[in-house]
């Protein structure tokens, strides 16, 4: 395998990690926007009879706070997977030794 088939193999397998992360976040995305909705209906009855409305609140920001996570999360982990895919120069510095540099401080220390 040369060091450009296993640079490529790299890549692609941390692309298919991100996109099956992605996968996760938007899965459980429709559970949590249920308990959005769920919720926010029974906020507006707790509003209505004069109770629970702060416990209600709290409900309605937790899984509020936690459709806007998943939706941050499924959108970076889509970024991150373009970006592994593309295999760009900053991706190559980082996985791939620099052969020129090597083997010129080899013979300086010789």
């Amino acid at each position: 395998m040369t060091t450009e088939q296993g640079f490529r193999f790299v890549t692609r397998a941390l692309t298919v990690y991100f996109l099956f992360w992605c996968l996760s976040e938007v899965l459980y995305l429709p559970a949590d926007v249920i308990g959005v909705v769920r919720h926010l209906r029974l906020l507006h009855m707790a509003r209505e009879m004069d109770k629970y409305v702060s416990e209600e609140t709290y409900w309605f920001r937790y899984y509020t706070e936690l459709v806007c996570m998943r939706v941050v999360m499924a959108v970076l982990s889509f970024w991150m997977a373009l970006y592994f895919y593309r295999g760009g120069a900053r991706l190559r510095r980082f996985f791939l030794v620099d052969t020129t540099s090597t083997s010129a401080e080899s013979t300086a220390a010789e």
